[in-house]
């Protein structure tokens, strides 16, 4: 590059640059390599951006409607929604929603075998019945076993349980079909 030759960067010793000279030419003279740093450092503020989320749990507790436009608490029970933030509502919450799923899955079974009486192919349902069921499951397992990574998050709202059911599945997949405290 042409700015080595200027007196300020005399600092070669018999045609050799210093390291830290070396350093500034390839940072300086290679545009791809600073955009790549760039992308690096950017993408590593994401990163600990969504890592910082996952602590403090999801940013849509405030989505949900508890005041009205003059931000008074609402009348329409505003001051219910952030009861149902606290713990130990929440796992309560948890608990009753595990409990109702259970329940709609059992009632399916026991229909698909009046159904499989009268038409024996229905059987075929009940592998997609047990898969759906454990799918659905399995995230209610872990909100209610990992409370401490689910500040703020209650599965009875869609939007709790989407996040939830994103984080489970996530680390599902990154860890081989496994889930722990470590990687949730």
């Amino acid at each position: 590059p042409k700015f080595l030759d200027s007196p300020h960067h005399a600092g070669r010793v018999g045609g050799l640059l210093s390291a830290e000279l070396f350093a500034r030419a390839t940072f300086f003279a290679c545009p791809a390599h600073h955009r790549s740093l760039l992308l690096a450092g950017r993408r590593r503020g994401e990163r600990l951006a969504r890592q910082q989320e996952m602590v403090d749990g999801p940013s849509l507790a405030p989505l949900i409607a508890t005041t009205r436009a003059n931000g008074k608490a609402g009348s329409g029970g505003g001051g219910n929604t952030q009861l149902l933030l606290q713990p130990f509502p929440a796992f309560i919450s948890g608990v009753a929603v595990l409990f109702a799923t259970l329940l709609f899955f059992y009632k399916e079974i026991v229909y698909l075998e009046e159904v499989m009486a009268s038409f024996p192919p229905a059987f075929l349902l009940l592998p997609v019945s047990g898969i759906g069921a454990l799918a659905l499951v399995l995230p209610m397992f872990v909100f209610l076993c990992f409370r401490d990574d689910f500040l703020n998050t209650n599965i009875i709202f869609p939007s709790h349980y989407l996040y939830v059911f994103k984080r489970t599945y996530g680390s599902v997949l990154r860890n081989n079909g496994k889930v722990s405290k470590k990687t949730i």
